[in-house]
């Protein structure tokens, strides 16, 4: 099973909508979820959408950990997950995916979590709905969903589904400290000065070889500058894989009980000041 989100852009403040929606190989779907940029819910958001969607109100419009988990029940009602039918739910790297709770009900549910990481349009949120019916229901169809997994070689599984020449641009993206790339330079100049030194039988060593270099010997490719935007913001890229295995679920409760008694400490210590500040 497939899970994917898309927001689209509101024209109230810059807003957004978020819908979830997730289909598997042979083209059956689970109803899309609204998650609308509001306090508190209005019936009339939800006029015209695909019978069955649910709906959900956050602040912004965006997916959190407890919407998530939450969603997850309505996902669970769809697939009939169960001991003697697991299910496999593929996602991107969203923060919201990875919380203690969500993992834990999966993890129970026999939902396995996979992961792997939206233009808009200025619309008011209660056009969203029957906005986003039209296209869901042209698009959610079995064959849609069933080419989507082929496409991708995941079902019928085909790991050679892409070709090796499809790979060649990610070659630009390679990147190396300044310094590096400055000591190759220096390094493929040295070899082509020795290249040029006649060999023993007074021939130029190079002349032998000419049709063993490439294009990379001649001028290297190019190579995309370092990633520091990420750094600057103090952002990791994130795991890929399963993320309710044991020992995912074991490092995040660890992680969850640090903080827990990080803020029972900050709260013993002002009730503690506020215990002097008193006398």
């Amino acid at each position: 099973m497939s899970q994917t989100s898309s927001a689209l852009s509101s024209a109230e403040r810059g807003q957004h909508v978020t819908v979830v929606c997730a289909m598997n190989a042979i083209g059956t779907y689970v109803l899309p979820a609204f998650i609308f940029p509001r306090q508190r819910m209005k019936d009339e958001l939800m006029n015209d959408a695909p019978p069955g969607s649910i709906h959900f109100a956050q602040e912004k419009g965006w997916m959190t950990t407890e919407i998530f988990c939450k969603w997850l029940k309505h996902f669970l009602r769809y697939t009939k997950a169960s001991k003697d039918n697991k299910v496999l739910l593929l996602l991107d790297g969203h923060g919201s995916h990875k919380g203690l709770d969500a993992l834990e009900f999966a993890k129970e549910n026999e939902i396995e979590l996979w992961l792997r990481q939206n233009p808009g349009k200025t619309v008011t949120q209660f056009k969203i709905a029957s906005l986003f019916k039209q296209a869901y229901l042209k698009s959610a169809v079995p064959l849609n969903a069933k080419n989507s997994f082929k496409k991708t070689g995941i079902h019928p599984f085909n790991p050679d589904v892409f070709e090796d020449w499809q790979f060649s641009p990610s070659l630009t993206t390679e990147r190396q400290p300044p310094n590096d790339r400055c000591e190759n330079h220096e390094n493929q100049l040295q070899q082509s000065e020795n290249d040029e030194q006649p060999g023993p039988s007074g021939q130029n060593s190079s002349s032998s070889a000419v049709l063993d270099i490439s294009i990379k010997d001649i001028c290297s490719l190019p190579t995309a500058a370092a990633d520091t935007a990420n750094q600057r913001h103090g952002r990791k890229r994130g795991k890929i894989g399963y993320l309710n295995a044991t020992t995912e679920m074991e490092e995040l409760r660890e992680k969850v009980a640090e903080e827990v008694a990080k803020v029972r400490k900050q709260h013993a210590r002002q009730i503690k000041s506020r215990s002097f500040g008193s006398r």
